[in-house]
């Protein structure tokens, strides 16, 4: 398989977006940004079920030496609704993020794609009425929060 090397602008040679842990390949550790205006589903259960779809206002990921330590914080806004609801773990009953891969389109700044799931705590979306639990889902892209530097010279 042939990909483009992604590297810092500042950084080593060998430094790369792309680390493995373990023997997994996880993103390189350092402050991702998740783009505004991607979109994310809310669901409360119970009777009746709600489901909206949010919009992103701002978020990050921040991957650490340790992947059991990063955090992921989000705030998004449901149309129509005042205020902004805050996904981040202090709020949180469970959150599983699962990584897909680094990826280079035409010279665009990489993207990191991430799969995301959040129980959010029961009384903690009052924008979506109901009783049950909020989840939170979506498919993300995050790009690098600094500048990069693109070399296709490399092959995996």
């Amino acid at each position: 398989m042939h990909a483009s090397m992604i590297t810092r602008q500042d950084a080593q040679p060998n430094d790369t977006l792309i680390r493995t842990h373990d023997g997994e390949e996880l993103p390189a550790v350092g402050d991702w940004v998740v783009g505004a205006g991607q979109k994310v589903t809310l669901t409360r259960k119970g009777l009746p079920r709600r489901t909206r779809q949010a919009t992103v206002f701002a978020g990050r990921f921040i991957a650490t030496d340790d992947p059991s330590e990063s955090t992921f914080e989000l705030s998004v806004s449901l149309p129509e609704t005042p205020g902004l609801i805050l996904i981040a773990p202090h709020c949180l009953e469970s959150l599983d993020v699962r990584y897909h891969g680094v990826f280079l389109q035409r010279d665009r700044v990489p993207s990191l794609w991430l799969s995301v799931t959040a129980q959010l705590g029961r009384d903690l979306v009052p924008q979506l009425p109901g009783r049950g639990r909020v989840v939170m889902a979506g498919e993300l892209n995050l790009n690098p929060a600094r500048a990069m530097r693109i070399s296709r010279d490399s092959r995996w």
